[in-house]
């Protein structure tokens, strides 16, 4: 009887080829799956990218919107009409601060305020104009002038003139 041996060559052969096939097809999986790490990674990259460009354009329109806010309040202390009014309430809406919005909504208070003491004081001084011989309309067109504050001086003068 002829003795086998154990390990031949066609068992050789398969076994290089099996070799070959199961590396590559782990081969192809590790290559596979690289690239879609890859592909993640590129888009976490760019996605990253995009919302920090949407936040430095939300930070940016921010900004512009508390200067637009800033400068329609300046605005409106120096000259107070319903006009600048309007344009500081507008401001209000488009800031997304609490705090700005708190200290804009303050001063509007007091610009409204003013702007009520300036058209009662012209009400009061139309009133006394109509009827210039009754003193107790002189009297409420000069406590109307007194309410005024320093920042209303040139407004108070124009109506103190029309009063003397």
């Amino acid at each position: 009887m002829k003795k086998e041996k154990f390990w031949n060559r066609k068992k050789t052969g398969i076994s290089v080829l099996s070799f070959l096939v199961l590396g590559g097809i782990g081969l192809f999986f590790a290559v596979h799956n690289n690239s879609d790490v890859r592909e993640t990674s590129s888009k976490k990259i760019y996605d990253k990218k995009k919302s920090d460009r949407k936040y430095k354009t939300l930070k940016e329109k921010e900004a512009k919107s508390e200067f637009i806010l800033t400068e329609s309040v300046m605005s409106a202390t120096r000259e107070p009409t319903s006009e600048n009014i309007k344009k500081v309430q507008a401001a209000i809406t488009n800031v997304k601060n609490e705090n700005k919005v708190k200290a804009a909504n303050k001063e509007l208070k007091a610009i409204q305020n003013r702007l009520n003491l300036i058209n009662r004081a012209k009400k009061a001084i139309s009133a006394y104009q109509a009827d210039t011989l009754n003193d107790t309309k002189k009297e409420k067109a000069q406590q109307a002038l007194k309410k005024l504050t320093d920042d209303d001086k040139v407004i108070r003068t124009s109506l103190q003139e029309k009063i003397d």
